[in-house]
């Protein structure tokens, strides 16, 4: 049993080793989308419209975007494709389904800006850093118990949504 705690704890730091650098994957992206033009919401992968504040555009959470300017979309690359074919600023059309409802709806596209980024940092990755360092600090300063290991796992699940 003595040996399993060593082992545990290097599975440990290892999985908040991974999720430092999907933090600075996820950091280095969100700098990489200065200047380029986004929907004007935010748009999860699954093509659901995202939970963040204003930047909803009038869309409720967890809208379901099927279709831009009258062309089917079914990825997150094929609706970004779709908007930076056209100038910053562009009312598109949307198709979307809200509570099995069809809904459609105007929105202009913006430029991602340094603004963004900043709030990125702020609202996203802050949190994520102390759930991180919150998990790291108990590590070091627990031994490895059953309470510890749940811990961990939930500062780091924490950590992996907000960023």
């Amino acid at each position: 049993m003595s040996r399993r705690r060593p082992v545990e704890t290097i599975v440990h730091w290892v999985l908040i080793g991974l999720t430092v650098v999907m933090m600075a994957m996820a950091t280095r992206d969100a700098w990489n989308r200065i200047g380029r033009p986004w929907p004007g919401f935010p748009v999860m992968e699954n093509m659901l419209v995202g939970v963040a504040g204003v930047d909803r555009m009038g869309l409720s959470p967890f809208d379901v975007v099927r279709a831009v300017n009258g062309r089917l979309v079914t990825s997150t690359p094929e609706l970004q494709a779709e908007i930076e074919r056209h100038p910053p600023g562009t009312t598109m059309h949307y198709l979307l389904v809200r509570n099995g409802q069809l809904l459609e709806d105007d929105i202009p596209t913006r430029v991602n800006t340094l603004r963004n980024f900043k709030r990125f940092l702020l609202e996203n990755l802050m949190p994520g850093v102390i759930g991180v360092a919150l998990a790291a600090i108990v590590l070091r300063l627990q031994s490895v118990t059953p309470s510890t290991r749940l811990f961990v796992v939930f500062s780091l699940q924490w950590a992996i949504i907000n960023v």
